[in-house]
């Protein structure tokens, strides 16, 4: 991940000013966390990883569905995000964990050490690590990807007056975006990767 690719985020509050801004104006007033979450139970999770947690967005509805002795451990390459994300996740009830990495190829756990694994507009930055996912996670956890779609972020160009052909954040989101993400996994299944659910649980939406 280029360090341009950070300088959006490196300031917590602002992150989430601008996520509450896009929640507010998108025409879909469903929670995307919640849409996500619904479709699976998941209290079953004891161990949960959140990818690229940021300020915990996501992290803070999982810790309110997970089991009630679960640790959530939240990576993430800006270490700013430590003090917002173990906040929101303590406020839900649920012990938290915070680890200043950037997602390259590897990720500092060991086999099987989680039953959930979430990353929520994020791992087109990182898609390289899907592999390791596949290592962390037990036998029968889940992975949890929530990401955008290539026309949602068409149409945010095209309302912000920004040219779409050639944009950075176009190329960026492509690299796992709602319709690219799937098959992405898919391949990983057929290469003989172990661990990625069947169907991937992956859904497209708005800004978090």
């Amino acid at each position: 991940m280029a360090e341009r690719d950070l300088r959006p985020y490196e300031i917590p509050e602002e992150h989430e000013a601008v996520s509450d801004i896009i929640r507010r104006h998108s025409t879909n007033p469903a929670d995307v966390r919640i849409m996500a979450l619904d479709r699976h139970d998941i209290f079953f999770a004891r161990r949960v990883l959140d990818l690229g947690c940021g300020f915990g967005f996501m992290a803070e509805e999982v810790a309110r569905r997970v089991h009630a002795q679960a640790v959530v451990t939240g990576v993430d390459a800006l270490p700013a995000n430590r003090e917002p994300f173990v906040a929101r996740v303590r406020g839900a009830g649920r012990q938290a964990r915070f680890v200043t990495e950037r997602l390259e190829s590897a990720l500092p756990c060991a086999p099987e050490s989680f039953d959930l694994v979430v990353s929520s507009y994020s791992l087109y930055f990182f898609p390289q690590i899907i592999p390791e996912v596949s290592r962390v996670l037990a036998r029968d956890g889940l992975f949890l990807a929530v990401t955008h779609s290539m026309s949602s972020t068409r149409a945010v160009l095209r309302l912000a007056g920004l040219p779409v052909e050639g944009s950075p954040l176009l190329d960026q989101v492509g690299r796992f975006c709602a319709e690219r993400g799937r098959g992405a996994l898919s391949l990983l299944r057929q290469g003989g990767t172990r661990g990625l659910p069947e169907p991937p649980a992956l859904l497209g939406g708005g800004g978090g």
